[in-house]
């Protein structure tokens, strides 16, 4: 079995997918705290605004940007898994 998705090395696997966890809940929480940030009233050409609008512009496009990502570093894992799952049965055999 010669399928490769990318780097093979657990490290790699393991940072990728703490990375990706770190950048999202960043993009959330800066989201949150731009809706907490809205005053009801405020012109439409605020700064606050238009950082909200920034921050739902990001959030739309990164999410799935690192769930892609997210899936790629769990199949990578996976594949892992199965290579050692593999070399165990074939010493037990």
């Amino acid at each position: 079995m010669n399928l490769k998705l990318g780097k093979m090395n657990a490290k790699t696997i393991v940072n990728g997918i703490l990375s990706i966890g770190i950048i999202y809940t960043i993009i959330m929480l800066l989201t949150i705290i731009s809706d907490f940030l809205l005053i009801p009233g405020t012109p439409g050409n605020s700064p606050i605004e238009t950082f909200n609008n920034y921050m739902y512009i990001i959030k739309i496009w990164a999410t799935p940007i690192l769930g892609i990502c997210l899936i790629k570093l769990i199949c990578e894992a996976l594949y892992k898994i199965l290579i050692v799952v593999e070399i165990i049965i074939n010493k037990m055999l």
